[in-house]
C-alpha cells in the first residue's frame, strides 16, 4: 500500500503493515483511514464492515458561503459513495465518520454514514454538524 498525503502534509508518512480483519461485536471488520477509503487494500480482507474514520479537508480555499460549503460537501459525499460502489462486495458495508468544523484554512464536512454495496446510503447524518449515528447492519 502506498502512502497518501493531504495538502500540506509533508513529513514521514508511510503506510503501515496491513493488520487484516478484526472482530467488533462478532462482525469481521477492516480499517480504511481517510484517503484509504478510495483504495483497494481495506476491501480485500474477508470483512463484512469497513470502518472509515476521516478528516477530509476539502480542496481549495475555505468555503465562506452556504453554497460553497454545499459544493465541497457534495464533492466529498459523492466521492465516498463512488468508492463504495466501486470497491464494496455484495453483503459488505462501509461506515464513514468524518471530522466536523473548520480551521483557519480548511473545512471539514462532518458526515457520518453507512453505505452498502452499489453505493446505497442506508443511513446518514446531515453535514457540517457533530452527531451520533447508530444503525444496525442490515441482514
Amino acid at each position: 500500500m502506498g502512502s497518501s498525503r493531504g495538502e500540506g502534509e509533508d513529513g514521514p508518512f508511510d503506510a503501515g503493515t496491513p493488520s487484516g480483519p478484526f472482530s467488533v461485536a462478532g462482525v469481521a471488520c477492516s480499517l480504511a483511514v481517510c484517503a484509504e477509503i478510495g483504495s483497494e487494500p481495506p476491501y480485500r480482507h474477508d470483512a463484512t464492515l469497513v470502518l472509515a474514520p476521516a478528516a477530509p479537508g476539502l480542496h481549495g480555499p475555505r468555503r465562506r458561503s452556504d453554497a460553497g460549503r454545499k459544493q465541497g460537501f457534495d464533492w466529498w459525499r459523492g466521492s465516498v459513495i463512488d468508492d463504495a460502489r466501486r470497491l464494496l462486495a455484495p453483503g459488505c458495508w462501509l461506515a464513514v465518520s468524518t471530522q466536523a468544523g473548520a480551521t483557519d484554512d480548511e473545512d471539514f464536512p462532518g458526515w457520518a454514514a453507512l453505505i452498502g454495496a452499489g453505493g446505497h446510503v442506508v443511513a446518514e447524518l446531515p453535514d457540517w454538524r457533530e452527531g451520533t449515528l447508530v444503525v444496525g447492519l442490515p441482514a
